[in-house]
């Protein structure tokens, strides 16, 4: 059975007050962003999605590994867990992520132990409360959509565990970090930045003349800078950009 390693959480989440920002309705006064770029990197790894519980049963440099046939299933997973962030469809996404978990949680069921569902419940469970307590009523970008659901399967994690059903209680693991994952600012940055392309891809197919139009060029100019910043993992001025960008094509 695996042991998860002890790893500390960084309260990082916060409400934004975005640097030239006033408190409008219009203006990005609540967005989840961490404290820093580099907290916000180290919560977002801590979260136990798919990805990193097989990477942490499997053990460090398991991408072309010949293990066990229950090692090459969550490898499969894991990879089918990629393929659904890469998929164009959210239905084709939603899918794919759904088949992964069918596959690895009865894997996951025999190779974590008490004490690692524990620290990975904890984890979720931190990080739903700190977002909780300062998402208030807001819902930018489907935030609050994510964390109900988040809540429900950790609720659901919790029930199986008490009914000693691992394999469910693994499942609903599963799904409470990917809907939580929503929250965190890599994942807000990126549905804002998606958002501002797809605004700005409509505008010009209507009006393909429109593409010299000043606030257009500049719109473009931030989801360009907003990409930069995500690559480079600047989740806080992804945000900025990318959100402006939404702004200046909703005026248009």
């Amino acid at each position: 059975m695996a042991r998860l390693p002890i790893r500390p959480v960084a309260p990082v989440l916060a409400i934004a007050t975005l640097a030239a920002c006033s408190e409008t309705a219009t203006e990005p006064s609540a967005l989840l962003l961490g404290a820093g770029h580099e907290a916000a990197i180290e919560v977002l790894a801590l979260l136990p999605t798919l990805p990193r519980l097989v990477n942490d049963v499997l053990g460090p440099g398991n991408a072309g590994r010949e293990g066990s046939p229950a090692d090459s299933v969550l490898l499969a997973a894991r990879a089918m867990w990629v393929a659904s962030e890469r998929a164009a469809d959210a239905a084709e996404s939603a899918g794919l992520r759904e088949a992964a978990i069918g596959l690895a949680a009865p894997v996951l069921a025999e190779r974590l132990d008490s004490a690692a569902m524990a620290r990975s419940l904890y984890e979720l469970e931190r990080w739903l409360a700190a977002a909780e307590a300062v998402a208030g009523g807001v819902d930018l970008v489907g935030i609050r959509a994510a964390l109900d659901a988040g809540r429900g399967e950790l609720h659901a994690a919790r029930d199986a565990m008490s009914a000693h059903d691992s394999t469910a209680a693994v499942s609903a693991l599963l799904r409470a970090a990917d809907a939580l994952d929503r929250t965190t600012p890599r994942s807000v940055a990126a549905r804002l930045i998606g958002s501002a392309e797809v605004n700005l891809a409509r505008i010009l197919a209507d009006s393909p003349r429109r593409a010299a139009d000043e606030t257009l060029q500049r719109a473009d100019r931030l989801i360009r800078g907003a990409r930069e910043a995500l690559a480079e993992g600047d989740h806080a001025l992804a945000i900025r950009r990318a959100y402006y960008a939404n702004q200046l094509l909703d005026l248009r």
